[in-house]
């Protein structure tokens, strides 16, 4: 699978993680929702497809609307290759958040990884979550 692709399946995962979780935390209030289960799932997500490294940001429950990642809404702009190993897509968010992004993937063995994201931000790139 190229880079592009496997980053347009991670959207997807993660698009359909996130509003699923949207919808049972909505559907839960006022009561608080048990979100241990929905928890394990993004962190499998997150084990599936990025590269395996402490994020301690990823560990708690978020979502909302619009959602953080919209694979019909992201449009890749440039891929650029720096090394065998790694490259760099750049993205335009055509919706939501409207944000510029750059997400660094990188090859383990076969597979490309997600390793990190960054959006444009007043004229430089911050951090992003996964």
């Amino acid at each position: 699978m190229e880079p592009v692709d496997a980053l347009r399946v991670f959207w997807t995962a993660m698009y359909e993680w996130e509003r699923r979780a949207l919808r049972l935390t909505q559907a839960a209030r006022p009561a608080i929702l048990d979100v241990a289960p929905l928890v394990a799932e993004r962190m499998a997500i997150i084990a599936e497809f990025c590269t395996p490294k402490r994020r301690v940001y990823s560990e708690p429950f978020s979502c909302g609307e619009p959602t953080q990642y919209d694979p019909a809404n992201e449009e890749v702009l440039e891929l650029v290759t720096e090394s065998p190993r790694r490259v760099v897509v750049h993205t335009q968010q055509r919706a939501g958040f409207e944000n510029c992004r750059r997400y660094v993937m990188r090859r383990k063995g076969d597979r490309w990884l997600l390793d990190s994201w960054q959006w444009l931000c007043d004229g430089k790139w911050d951090r992003g979550i996964i």
